[in-house]
């Protein structure tokens, strides 16, 4: 095979062999209330950690198994974490949480995960109110989640699961498709020279 006939195969399996980190989406890795968890106090906030940063523009917000919403208010994003206060605690019901970011790789990406709340004492059910538009704020989240954030079981997304990004993978991966790229004009001109 001549050198001039290497170049489009060496560029074919350098694109092939990036690392699938590379090409990563943000992830939902934990919250609280936990997907799925019996949750038997009220529940007034809910914290959600992904495994990469997510942008200021994320929001989520909470139904429960009627469809009606509950107001989330104060959400703050601080690097990978979104956490929000609901205007009225939750009482015993089933509730699911749909949440919007964008992740640090710039792409959208949308998921969702349930819990039940089941209280030990009767307490009226609050008013379901329509949600507010979240005006994002940077103030500090605490860094750690306590054990029941741990857990991650059937969170729902509209990407598939793949390995954990490296944040500077792109920038690798680029440098290198740069290089080969370059490598194969110079060697195509050398030819003709």
């Amino acid at each position: 095979m001549k050198r001039k006939e290497l170049i489009p195969v060496i560029l074919l399996l350098s694109i092939v062999g990036f690392p699938n980190s590379v090409f990563a989406h943000t992830k939902l890795t934990s919250s609280s209330p936990a997907a799925n968890e019996v949750v038997r106090d009220e529940v007034s906030e809910i914290l959600m950690v992904f495994n990469t940063e997510v942008e200021p523009l994320s929001s989520f917000e909470v139904k429960d198994q009627d469809g009606n919403s509950y107001a989330v208010s104060d959400i703050q994003i601080e690097k990978e974490q979104m956490k929000g206060k609901l205007k009225k605690p939750l009482s015993s019901g089933s509730y699911t949480v749909n949440w919007k970011i964008v992740g640090r790789d710039g792409h959208p990406i949308n998921g969702s995960y349930t819990f039940n709340v089941e209280m030990q004492s009767p307490t009226e059910k609050p008013e379901p109110v329509p949600s507010v538009s979240p005006s994002p704020a940077t103030s500090a989240i605490p860094p750690s989640a306590s054990p029941s954030e741990e857990k991650s079981a059937s969170v729902t997304e509209s990407q598939p699961e793949k390995p954990k990004a490296n944040n500077n993978s792109w920038i690798i991966a680029s440098a290198i498709v740069a290089g080969l790229i370059i490598v194969s004009i110079a060697i195509a001109r050398r030819k003709k020279s």
